[in-house]
């Protein structure tokens, strides 16, 4: 047997954001928005969850609040590893498992709640999928990479998880793992054929030896799969995937029934749980009769005593049991898990979003969304709003929807055309562009008439993404032709770039601003001729001008980057998900959203730059405290503890955090947000920063309090 040596190769510290981070953080799903692919209930008020993107989520108070951090397992290029798995021995020690690509990361441990985890595999091992402790001291994980790859491989310890070595190179692609001692246990995977097609088939293997060699009890057709398996005792077990299988005989004959399953789990001999995409079903009799008792499309479920459950899913779905099923309560929260194709801010506590046939809004910066319309005759597109009360929509037939009560009532106006409506632009409350299928229509009235206007022939066969209306006779428009530009209000029009463009901005100044899936060009004289400024490279989807220093672009992959000088470099930030942003819309050098994928929404609302603001469960404070900075002096990083009590209200106050240097300059605000009473700890990361003396000092309504601290490199 290989020998692999426990060493400490990561060591991160978890960020409890209840719903509040300086810096970025979510607003729609809650608590977060990522897959979540396994969870376990460990007590009435502990439970944990992992899922894509290194998600790691916990709660100490029965699923009310929630720490969170992301990226726990590192990254792959611009790839954040997901977590497809954990397990949890008791309160304090648990295990998390990175995934594909390959890694060093492999298997993690913490010993403090999952305050902190040290790598406990030194070898790189591919996809890990499943961890299971028959007790203490013993147990197996399993990883896998492709259907036939040699890594494949099946992970032992024997000693509580700090050390583990190869005990099995014979399977392919094990997905679950279940035993019932420490020599019988059952497997279920998958086996590809190395040759075109490299169709493959599922099997559920047998080892009475603790996994040195295995019997192949159940190969299924091509078309079905396994995903998990479950037993009772040494005789009655499960198995589920596109099919749920039972056996009574140890696994020697199986049946099965049509229901599709991801996980699976019982309480006692009669009584069981499982999870799907069609939903959480209940038996009492063995499975002799399934019952639904919620349609949660799940992954996963952690039974604790006879009584309670937990279950997670996609799109960060958690709900939860706590009298055998009869009720489940949603412990996370989704406005819609639509793609969010537009959003825009009408002043800094305004906004909207497009969100397939919808419109969000939102009233408090973000802190809470609710729909303003619903059930469009068809798929919208994008919003803007010239003012606080007015704005329009474009979207597929040639729909146009207005409204000038701030989107409490939406009119239909006559477009004229039935193409798809895809961008638009106004310059003042009567004077509008919209970029169509083939087509711009235009209107001097507010919309009351929209007319069809000319445009360059050799874009009518190409895909446009984006219009920029500069006064009433400049318009740009840009898209897979490049750019197009007219000065006559679209009677004749210059095409001034030939490269295929994402996205248009523009600044105050009005400047503009054009960007490639990998490059980002300006132009000083109203787009005539353009400049290539940088290349990114981080494929780039929606652009946002600021200033004509700062700006922000929304990327593939979570990414977001920002300017602070013009676009001739820019910072990346990994906005805790792998899904694509699609729009980004920024009021200030402060505050930014970004929507994309599956209903996300995230934000900040301070500098923007993440850092982790903690809540800590303690007695509720009378008074506002600062506390001193530790350590201090400090480099570079360090930690501001401050009090919050309740207001006159009893509810949320703004409080605000800054470091100024020493001649008074505000160099950055760490928190500037509603915060609940409570004790809270920032951190506090000056790599950037010189040596010196800083200070920092807490607002909130007539509070004001300033410390001193020092930064020595």
């Amino acid at each position: 047997m290989k020998k692999l040596t426990a060493i400490a190769l990561l060591l991160i510290f978890i960020t409890n954001y209840c719903y509040t981070q300086s810096g970025w953080f979510w607003q729609n799903p809650l608590p977060q928005g990522n897959d979540l692919f396994s969870g376990q209930y460990i007590n009435l008020n502990l439970m944990y969850a992992v899922g894509d993107a290194g998600t790691f989520i916990k709660s100490t108070n029965g699923g009310l609040n929630w720490t969170i951090t992301h990226s726990l397992g590192g990254f792959t290029g611009n790839y954040a590893k997901p977590l497809y798995t954990l397990k949890f021995l008791n309160e304090l020690t648990g295990f998390i498992a990175t995934g594909y690509p390959a890694n060093t990361n492999g298997i993690l441990r913490t010993t403090d709640e999952g305050n902190t985890w040290n790598s406990v595999t030194t070898d790189t091992f591919p996809s890990f999928k499943s961890i299971f402790f028959i007790n203490a001291n013993t147990g197996w994980s399993c990883c896998s990479y492709g259907g036939f790859d040699n890594n494949n491989i099946i992970l032992k310890t024997t000693d509580g998880g700090l050390n583990w070595f190869v005990h099995n190179t014979t399977l392919k692609a094990i997905y679950s793992i279940f035993f019932i001692n420490p020599d019988t246990g059952w497997f279920v995977g998958r086996y590809v054929y190395p040759t075109p097609p490299y169709d493959g088939s599922f099997y559920i293997y047998k080892t009475t030896n603790g996994g040195l060699s295995f019997t192949t009890q159940l190969q299924l057709p091509m078309s079905q799969t396994l995903k998990t398996v479950f037993f009772v005792n040494e005789n009655t077990g499960w198995a589920g995937g596109t099919k749920l299988w039972k056996t009574t005989d140890s696994g020697n004959s199986w049946s099965s029934q049509d229901f599709d399953v991801s996980s699976i789990a019982f309480v006692n001999g009669q009584t069981g749980f499982f999870a799907g995409n069609s939903g959480i079903f209940k038996t009492t009799n063995n499975g002799t009769n399934w019952i639904l008792q919620s349609t949660a499309s799940c992954n996963s479920i952690s039974v604790l005593y006879d009584d309670n459950a937990l279950v997670v899913g996609n799109n960060g779905t958690i709900v939860k049991t706590m009298n055998q099923g009869n009720n489940w309560i949603w412990l996370s929260q989704s406005l819609t898990s639509n793609r969010i194709e537009s959003i825009f801010f009408a002043n800094e506590n305004t906004g909207f979003c497009i969100s397939s046939n919808s419109i969000l809004k939102t009233t408090d910066k973000g802190l809470h969304w609710y729909f303003t319309f619903e059930n469009a005759s068809s798929h919208l597109n994008d919003i803007y709003f010239i003012n606080e009360l007015t704005g329009w929509v474009p979207g597929y037939n040639g729909l146009i929807y207005k409204t000038t009560n701030s989107g409490i009532n939406w009119s239909i106006q006559n477009s004229n055309t039935t193409v798809v409506l895809y961008h638009l632009s106004f310059i003042n409350q009567n004077t509008g562009w919209i970029l169509g299928e083939s087509c711009i229509l235009k209107t001097n009235n507010g919309g009351i008439n929209w007319n069809k206007i000319n445009i360059v022939e050799g874009f009518l066969n190409n895909m446009m993404y984006a219009i920029q209306l500069l006064n009433s006779d400049t318009g740009i428009i840009a898209g897979v032709g490049g750019i197009g530009r007219t000065t006559n209000g679209g009677l004749s029009w210059q095409r001034t770039f030939d490269n295929s463009m994402q996205d248009l901005g523009k600044d105050s100044q009005n400047n503009l601003y054009a960007i490639t899936l990998m490059d980002f060009y300006k132009s000083t004289n109203l787009g005539m001729n353009w400049q290539l400024l940088s290349s990114p490279w981080k494929a780039s989807m929606d652009l946002k001008m600021v200033n004509s220093s700062t700006g922000y672009m929304a990327c593939m992959f979570g990414n977001l980057l920002r300017t602070t000088n013009g676009g001739l470099t820019w910072d990346t930030w990994k906005l805790f998900t792998n899904g694509n942003l699609r729009a980004v819309f920024a009021i200030d050098t402060n505050k930014c959203w970004v929507v994309g994928e599956r209903g996300y929404i995230l934000s900040t609302l301070g500098s923007g730059i993440i850092t982790n603001l903690n809540y800590q469960n303690t007695t509720m404070p009378e008074l506002f405290l600062l506390s001193q900075n530790y350590p201090n002096p400090f480099n570079p990083q360090t930690k501001i503890k401050f009090d919050v009590p309740a207001n006159v209200k009893g509810k949320t106050s703004n409080v605000k955090l800054v470091i100024y240097d020493l001649l008074g300059r505000e160099v950055v605000t760490l928190v500037n947000e509603e915060l609940k009473p409570g004790t809270y700890e920032v951190d506090w990361d000056a790599s950037n920063f010189s040596s010196g003396v800083y200070f920092y000092r807490i607002i909130s309504g007539n509070y004001i309090e300033t410390k001193k601290m020092i930064l020595m490199k």
